[in-house]
């Protein structure tokens, strides 16, 4: 599972597809990547003809106005215990509602330097000693 989180850098679509064909050369099938986005990253991403193309494709499922992107990943992760969430959002806000063992157990981040990615396992000893209670 792999969530947009709007910051202050415009998100770039070439990224997001960057980013599916590293975790498809991970061995990863493309149909066990579910990309959740907020219903506003049409107006802040970069090209929105490509996004509202894989929208069109349902490479990526915008969740409707009034609703976080983070409920619907979250959502989907309880349903699914076998999933992860890829993101840079540390999902905080969410710790008063889940274990916050969870939350970090499932999350991991990806950093995008010089044109590769890299993905970050949460659940390593030094971060997970930074989020106990």
């Amino acid at each position: 599972m792999l969530t947009f989180k709007l910051n202050r850098i415009s998100p770039k679509i070439n990224n997001f597809l960057q980013l599916i064909n590293y975790l498809k050369e991970l061995s990863i099938p493309e149909d066990n990547i579910i990309s959740y986005t907020d219903s506003n990253l049409y107006y802040n991403i970069d090209l929105p003809r490509e996004y509202s193309s894989l929208v069109n494709k349902k490479k990526i499922i915008p969740v409707p106005a009034g609703i976080k992107g983070d409920v619907a990943i979250i959502s989907y992760c309880l349903r699914n215990p076998n999933s992860l969430i890829i993101s840079n959002d540390l999902f905080r806000e969410y710790f008063k509602y889940l274990p916050k063992n969870w939350i970090i157990h499932k999350r991991v981040t990806v950093i995008l330097t010089k044109g590769e990615f890299y993905l970050i396992p949460m659940c390593d000893q030094k971060n997970h000693k930074k989020f106990k209670n």
